[in-house]
């Protein structure tokens, strides 16, 4: 059984960076607090920061990674697991045209993270959307094979 106070698996043992960090000893005054340093919380503290926001404080717990974020394989796809035609109905073509091309954006800053922030990472770009069932000229697969960033 896994435990939650020290979990050992291949993600905790493997990790490259110390993501420890000193002990919230004092009071501090700050203009925002984020809770939770797993994948949405450190996003979040990053997305402040680059829009010019300076005094951010990021609490967790444990460390960096700790919850779900630091036990998945870190995969990183584009797409949507709904029904899409549900969707085409409320929303139109042009619609879920939008929402396949906000799906793609997310997997497209991470990536352009990984560069601008020189991170040691196994980014490796290789899937193909397969649209099944599904015809659409202004849908298509926008990437195809295996490319390294």
């Amino acid at each position: 059984m896994l435990s939650v106070e020290t979990p050992t698996t291949y993600y905790t043992a493997t990790r490259k960076y110390d993501l420890n960090f000193p002990d919230l000893d004092q009071v501090i005054d700050t203009e925002v607090v984020v809770i939770g340093g797993g994948f949405s919380g450190v996003n979040t503290a990053l997305e402040l920061a680059e829009r010019g926001v300076k005094d951010i404080v990021l609490l967790e717990s444990r460390y960096l990674g700790f919850g779900g974020s630091g036990r998945n394989g870190g995969h990183v796809m584009a797409g949507i697991g709904h029904d899409l035609e549900k969707i085409r109905k409320s929303v139109g073509e042009e619609g879920l045209q939008a929402v396949f091309e906000i799906s793609d954006l997310g997997a497209t800053i991470i990536r352009e993270r990984i560069a601008k922030y020189d991170i040691d990472s196994a980014w490796v770009l290789a899937f193909l959307r397969t649209l099944l069932h599904w015809k659409s000229p202004t849908v298509t697969p926008s990437r195809c094979g295996p490319q390294k960033v």
